[in-house]
């Protein structure tokens, strides 16, 4: 199992492992899980402690606490993920119009 601390400095940019996770809040303050399956759509949702919630392989997420600090676990301790650009965001795609 892999966990991560997050506080006011540090959170969890936006990433994409090749195997599916489940994540869940440990301990600490309330934090935002958002994902995006395919780059151009987001949704987000609050980590509760003690729930999982299964991130897809592929799918794009980033993660930050709503408060000081949070403490999150991954299921798998060795996972390889892709980094997105620092400036990289699901973006809405252009319109057919």
């Amino acid at each position: 199992m892999k966990t991560v601390i997050l506080d006011l400095d540090k959170y969890l940019s936006w990433r994409s492992s090749e195997e599916e996770l489940c994540v869940r809040l440990t301990k600490g303050d309330a934090a935002v899980l958002t994902l995006s399956e395919n780059g151009y759509d987001a949704q987000a949702m609050h980590l509760e402690i003690g729930r999982s919630i299964k991130i897809s392989a592929g799918h794009w997420f980033t993660i930050e606490t709503l408060g000081t600090e949070s403490e999150v676990s991954f299921n798998i301790s060795n996972f390889k993920e892709t980094i997105a650009p620092p400036d990289w965001r699901p973006e809405p795609r252009p319109s057919k119009f």
